[in-house]
């Protein structure tokens, strides 16, 4: 019985929390599109969520301050409800406002500004048992394909070294991955970041004219920010 009236109480509460308006829930988003109507996404996320975070932060001590109550079965059904729910709406905003943060810094950082400019590349005409000696040597796993100035393709270490197994020596040519998203010195951060989705690619060439310029890997993307976010503190110090 005790179990049955404590399962009624959670279901109650948890109905009764989708009327909230905290971020992330729904009343949540119906207060986020509100706010949007005068403020810039930014701006009115980071109100919804600050909103979510203050509601969240208030069920968990409300919870809290129902254990300090003399025992009664309407507390002892209630305050997991509020302790839970209200953890679980207070990371949830918090999320969502580090999302972001993260997507406004994103998207003033250019791809010139994180790129790496010294790295290796490979011709078509490479054989992959040559190609397989010089990527040994490489702390990249992915690599352009030039042919004299101009990006034609992109190959990766394990595409090789299973190429290799499979069917034996060959050239770069005939693995090499001709569809790929190249991008410019000037875009965004962010914008590479769409367009990739959900894709598998760890390596973006940056190109200028058909020239290959650089290129941003997921390994290098997070030390690369760290030093840059370093570098704009000094400027503005300096």
């Amino acid at each position: 019985m005790h179990l049955m009236r404590s399962t009624v109480w959670l279901s109650l509460a948890i109905s009764l929390v989708h009327f909230l308006p905290a971020y992330p829930l729904d009343a949540g988003r119906l207060l986020h599109a509100y706010f949007t109507r005068t403020r810039d996404a930014a701006q009115a996320t980071r109100a919804a969520s600050g909103i979510g975070q203050m509601i969240g932060l208030a069920a968990v001590v409300a919870g809290l301050g129902l254990l300090a109550l003399p025992n009664s079965h309407f507390s002892a059904d209630l305050t997991p409800g509020l302790i839970l729910g209200g953890f679980f709406i207070f990371i949830g905003a918090q999320l969502e406002d580090q999302g972001v943060l993260f997507q406004s810094v994103v998207e003033t950082v250019r791809m010139k500004d994180v790129m790496l400019t010294d790295f290796d590349t490979l011709s078509p005409s490479d054989t992959l048992t040559d190609a397989l000696y010089r990527v040994i040597h490489s702390l990249q796993e992915d690599f352009p394909v030039v042919r004299g100035p101009n990006l034609v393709g992109v190959v990766s270490k394990q595409s090789i070294v299973q190429a290799l197994r499979s069917e034996g020596n060959g050239y770069i040519q005939g693995i090499m991955a001709r569809g790929f998203q190249v991008a410019g010195p000037d875009d965004s951060l962010g914008l590479m970041i769409r367009r990739i989705g959900a894709g598998r690619m760890s390596l973006v060439p940056v190109a200028e004219e058909g020239r290959i310029v650089g290129i941003v890997t997921w390994q290098n993307l997070s030390s690369a920010m760290g030093l840059l976010a370093e570098h704009r503190r000094l400027q503005r110090e300096s």
